[in-house]
């Protein structure tokens, strides 16, 4: 009869695979590539901008205005959330004026820093309601009341650069992202900048969310007939052509 074979209890080191440590190291390389394309298109987006001459973009700004304003959605609004413009980002002092002018209440993002959030509160008169906050940042003054974000019909959202696709670069904060991604949130997101700012295709993540539509000052783009419909519904009007 043979020899009992002997089993032993020591149980034998892990050995990594390799395989996990490889889609690590290709994920973070990924990602390093992602934030220098970022860096890079934001440095050249702010040098474009800063360097157009005062009046061009005052021209530009009020013919984005004049072409925005003919978009359905916001020529039936009652309420439009409108971005306090500062350099590298499209004049939004036109669209205010033509807005207030036309009775729309309009609303400015107002800045929890603490939170990395925005929200909107009324501004009535352009003068006495925007002041100067942190950083140099323009936001609703104090006594501004601030509104529900689901009540804005529509949303003017910033950006240093955008595509044709419908998405868009900020400054990398992330604040106009979080607004977007509030499930609260029905108004529609119009992409609002000079024809300058568009790139080929501007750096996207999964988690990046599409804009509703983009005004240029050359062009007016959708890309989501569903929801402009129904807001449109909802307003009691009906898209035009």
């Amino acid at each position: 009869m043979s020899a009992p074979t002997l089993i032993s209890n020591r149980v034998p080191p892990a050995v990594p695979f390799v395989g996990d440590h490889a889609m690590r190291e290709s994920d973070d390389s990924k990602k390093a590539e992602l934030a220098r394309e970022k860096s890079a298109m934001r440095s050249s987006m702010r040098r474009l901008m800063e360097s157009m001459p005062k009046d061009q973009a005052a021209s530009k700004a009020q013919a984005l205005a004049e072409r925005a304003l003919s978009w359905a959605p916001l020529a039936h609004a009652r309420r439009v959330m409108v971005y306090l413009s500062m350099g590298g980002e499209a004049g939004t002092g036109a669209m205010i004026e033509r807005l207030l002018e036309a009775g729309v209440e309009v609303a400015g993002p107002r800045v929890d820093w603490e939170a990395r959030t925005i929200t909107p509160a009324l501004i009535a008169d352009a003068m006495t309601d925007v002041v100067e906050g942190r950083l140099g940042v323009p936001e609703p003054a104090p006594h501004a009341p601030g509104v529900p974000i689901e009540t804005i019909d529509v949303l003017l959202v910033p950006a240093l650069a955008f595509d044709l696709r419908g998405f868009r670069l900020g400054r990398g904060a992330g604040f106009y992202d979080r607004l977007l991604a509030d499930k609260r949130r029905r108004g529609l997101a119009l992409g609002y900048g000079f024809e300058a700012q568009l790139a080929h295709r501007v750096p996207t993540e999964p988690h990046d969310a599409r804009l509703d539509a983009l005004a240029t000052e050359r062009r007016l783009l959708e890309y989501n007939g569903p929801r402009i419909a129904a807001l449109l519904e909802a307003l009691g009007k009906h898209p035009r052509g």
